[in-house]
């Protein structure tokens, strides 16, 4: 029983461990103004190896989203 426990333990703290992230995140203010449509919100901008990936956020929901590939 203590041998099930700990292996239970065990795994726990694995899936807690911090994993390698392979992108960078930045928060920032966006905003963009054109005569159809105005937006300054709060976004995200993701730097992964060959893309760029923008969330624009509007009252906490993702909004619109970006993505720029290599």
């Amino acid at each position: 029983m203590k041998h099930c426990l700990a292996l239970c333990f065990i795994f726990f703290l694995c899936a807690c461990s911090v994993k390698n992230q392979n992108f960078s995140s930045q928060s920032l203010m966006v905003l963009i103004a054109s005569p159809m449509i105005k937006i300054n919100d709060a976004a995200f901008l993701k730097k992964e190896n060959n893309a760029l990936n923008l969330e624009v956020y509007k009252l906490g929901q993702a909004f619109f989203e970006l993505k720029i590939k290599d």
